[in-house]
């Protein structure tokens, strides 16, 4: 299974890096939604007619019951590569899911873009604009790669 990663610290920006990539899945690349708020989580699947390409969103890791969650989904759904948010490193959090979903196992291949903190202050808009804006530009160039090639 591939997975890609949006990986960094409680409020970095994880959820809402997922959800504008996965709104430019869907405006930019075809792909669309079929399966939305599985057992009150915040999960899509994704599916491109032509390519027949599955994506299962998942962008909530951040306890115990949530990664179980997505363990399911990812057992129970037909699907090529799944999207999620991750914590970083040395979290008790992304420790868990990395082994519930055998992500060190040489079968399943991972990609990490790395979030970081948004700064504070007058400039915080425009940052976060920017910051956002980043984010998408690096997920998209991931994505249209192999193994991924969405």
């Amino acid at each position: 299974m591939d997975y890609l990663l949006f990986s960094g610290p409680a409020d970095a920006g994880k959820n809402t890096s997922i959800k504008y990539y996965k709104d430019l899945l869907v405006t930019t690349y075809g792909y669309i939604e079929k399966l939305e708020t599985v057992n009150d989580v915040n999960a899509v699947i994704l599916e491109n007619a032509s390519s027949g390409k599955r994506i299962l969103i998942h962008p909530d890791s951040d306890m115990v019951t949530m990664i179980n969650d997505l363990h399911r989904q990812v057992a129970n759904h037909t699907v090529d590569a799944v999207i999620i948010g991750c914590r970083a490193e040395k979290d008790s959090m992304r420790d868990y899911m990395f082994k519930k979903l055998d992500l060190k196992n040489t079968a399943n291949y991972y990609f990490e873009v790395p979030l970081g903190r948004m700064i504070r202050g007058t400039v915080r808009t425009e940052a976060r604009k920017w910051y956002n804006e980043s984010i998408l530009k690096i997920a998209e160039l991931v994505g249209k790669q192999a193994p991924f090639s969405f």
